[in-house]
């Protein structure tokens, strides 16, 4: 047998075993979030399916990353280390940037001039504003723990930089997303209706918010992956229709009405795009077959949509059936119920909890006012904001304190002032630039609406400037400044 099949067969085998560890990692989250074990288990899935040619470095830790639920209910047993959790996503950004840095490095040295573009502007900015909030931040009296907080939510946006640098494709990253959040779904939907189990999702889920919502912090990409499945289902249904009833029951099991609006809407704007782009390439003679072809297809996609929000309901209702049964004194009680999901999105839930309505409208008062007092650079990284409430039994390091507020430019404004809100606004809108340059390919079918509804979100959910999302939502603003004409059917619906 020659080296290069033997260098095949290895790599195909390590690549297996990665896909194998990742369905283990998810696995061990919906039972038990356990600790080193699984710190160590995502490492090693990552540096495994670095090695698929279909993905590379930054994609393989975007696909385990988004894969894998993260906050809210999810933090149970987590690893420490001198006193700071450590969480497997950590170890996911840690090995996907040191694989990707040897080829940053490279193209530096030896083609600095490629690297020097308009393209990498606002990441530059934005990860040069963050050093100078840093220093704020430790020069202040910000603990370092919260410093260390932002600093990391922050410094993710640099695999957005290293993508550019390393010209890594639009075709694995879109794969990566759409890999990533058909698991994600999968694993929310098993979790719920499992019975409960002491460190698992469920319970988490439960004693973080009586709504019991499996809503983590990259539900966000569910929009985008929906988005893109819903376009690719419009012209090869199987086994796409499937994909988007799948990411639409997991939006709907969220119990979260602004994210479900947002998927549905963007779904709708994507089938409308898609539809003209099929009427306009009919050739003559075949309009009335072509607007039935339309018709018919986005019929069925709607209905799939549908479908698949009224499965997460009842998922989420069948979920709590299961528990209340299970008769675990864990579980929902006459005194701690669970709420209704049609309840929920309806508005007539009845609960205590202000984290919407008023008491966010006074949380993003409060972080104004704050931010009001060091406008120009903000108080550094570290920075906290009153809040006056608190998750059911969950209680954060922070009592009645929050890194930041439901709004992604308040929350930058409160760390780095106005000079912070302008460069992450310009990073968000940056793809304009990209949309404005170039002919309207079918990329943009998908990519256009989905990001519409992440900049609308990105004004009522802290996504953009919490946990993990900034990794994936880096390299999401920098897939319409990647790949050749060459990679757009991998990449982009045929």
């Amino acid at each position: 047998m020659h080296v290069d099949d033997l260098r095949r067969d290895w790599r195909r085998i390590a690549v297996a075993a990665g896909y194998v560890g990742l369905l283990a990692s998810l696995a061990t989250i919906i039972v038990s979030f356990s600790g080193w074990v699984l710190v160590v288990l995502a490492a090693l899935t990552t540096v495994l399916l670095a090695l698929d040619r279909r993905l590379g470095p930054l994609p393989a830790a975007m696909l385990v990353l988004i894969a894998m639920p993260v906050g809210r209910g999810s933090e149970v047993g987590l690893a420490e280390l001198a006193g700071y959790p450590i969480r497997p996503h950590d170890a996911v950004a840690f090995i996907g940037a040191v694989l990707a840095l040897p080829r940053a490095i490279d193209v530096v040295l030896r083609r600095p001039g490629a690297v020097v573009t308009p393209s990498i502007v606002p990441f530059s900015l934005f990860l040069g504003l963050g050093v100078v909030a840093l220093v704020i931040g430790l020069l202040g009296d910000n603990a370092l723990r919260d410093v260390v907080r932002d600093a990391r939510w922050w410094a993710l946006y640099g695999f957005g930089l290293l993508a550019m640098i390393t010209s890594v494709s639009r075709a694995a990253i879109v794969r990566a997303l759409v890999w990533g959040m058909t698991l994600y779904a999968a694993v929310i939907m098993i979790g719920m209706l499992m019975p409960e189990f002491d460190g698992g999702l469920k319970l988490g889920a439960y004693y973080y918010d009586q709504r019991m919502r499996l809503h983590y912090g990259q539900a966000i990409f569910l929009l985008p992956a929906a988005a893109f499945a819903a376009v690719r289902a419009f012209r090869r249904p199987n086994p796409w229709l499937a994909i988007v009833a799948l990411l639409a029951a997991a939006t709907s099991i969220t119990l979260t009405r602004a994210l479900i609006a947002a998927v549905a809407l963007v779904v709708i704007l994507a089938i409308a795009w898609a539809a003209l782009r099929m009427v306009r390439a009919a050739t003559p003679g075949h309009g009335v077959a072509s607007l039935r072809r339309v018709a018919r297809s986005s019929a069925t996609v709607a209905l799939a949509l549908a479908i698949g929000f009224g499965a997460g309901i009842g998922v989420y209702e069948a979920g709590t059936r299961i528990w209340s049964g299970s008769g675990s004194s864990d579980g929902p009680s006459e005194d701690r119920p669970v709420i209704n999901a049609s309840d929920r999105i309806t508005g007539r839930e009845g609960t205590d909890f202000e984290a919407q309505g008023g008491g966010r409208l006074a949380s993003y008062a409060r972080a104004f006012s704050e931010t009001s007092k060091a406008p120009v650079l903000g108080h550094g990284m570290g920075e906290l904001t009153y809040v006056d409430w608190t998750w059911g039994e969950f209680q954060g390091h922070t009592r009645n304190s929050q890194p930041g507020v439901d709004n992604a430019y308040l929350t930058v404004g409160l760390k780095a002032g106005a000079i912070g809100i302008a460069a992450l606004a310009l990073l968000l809108l940056w793809p304009i630039r990209r949309f404005v340059a170039v002919p309207r390919t079918r990329f943009w079918t998908w990519y256009a609406p989905a990001w519409l509804g992440i900049l609308g979100l990105s004004l009522i959910e802290s996504f953009a400037v919490s946990g993990y999302a900034p990794l994936a939502l880096s390299l999401l603003v920098a897939v319409p400044f990647l790949g050749t004409p060459g990679l757009r059917t991998a990449a982009e619906p045929t």
